[in-house]
């Protein structure tokens, strides 16, 4: 190699390096996922199965408490009409603990909306686009199960696949005295998955 086509290449590698920096920061700062509120209007909500009562040493479990009713959207696209169930389980102790009150209730469930007349084997899928699934975290000042109370939890929604697309997001769930109520949940949203 000659001294005159080192000064060259090293020009060319310069010129290659930027032209990929550029490319890759303007890739970087196109937005990959979109954000999507979702809001359900929970109604004729009843409790199916007011779960098993268990009485331990530290307090009272109650095991499998199964809620249903219908879920219509008021905003967002993600299973316009649908089929709400929520399964949970509370735990209330009889003397305050590490995290946890005395007459308190601390709830943690699965809440699953599933798309109207949805293809029964299609719900068989682990990751179908008829069905939003998340989780459920309350602590309230009485049994879920008895359905007489307003309240709220806090509604998450891990990375799933939600009606198609691969989404999160974190909001509540409530419900009022006759357990009519909202989900309401800000996602963000992947491209549509193929």
């Amino acid at each position: 190699m000659s001294k005159k086509t080192i000064p060259i290449i090293v020009v060319v590698i310069v010129l290659i390096v930027s032209v990929t920096l550029m490319v890759s920061t303007a890739v970087a700062k196109k937005p990959l996922t979109s954000q999507e509120m979702v809001i359900w209007d929970l109604s004729k909500t009843e409790v199916i199965d007011p779960g098993t009562v268990e009485q331990l040493p530290e307090g009272i479990f109650v095991k499998g408490i199964i809620l249903e009713g219908k879920a219509k959207s008021k905003g967002g696209n993600v299973i316009p009409d649908g089929k709400f169930h929520l399964e949970m389980d509370a735990f209330s102790p009889y003397e305050d603990m590490e995290g946890q009150r005395a007459g308190f209730w601390y709830v943690q469930g699965i809440w699953t909306i599933t798309k109207k007349n949805a293809d029964p084997a299609e719900l068989k899928i682990k990751h179908n686009p008829s069905t939003a699934e998340g989780d459920l975290i309350a602590e309230l000042p009485f049994n879920p199960a008895t359905g007489v109370g307003n309240w709220t939890g806090k509604a998450v929604l891990k990375m799933a696949l939600a009606a198609g697309q691969w989404s999160r997001g974190e909001g509540t769930l409530t419900f009022r005295n006759n357990l009519e109520g909202d989900l309401f949940l800000p996602l963000e949203r992947w491209p549509e998955a193929k």
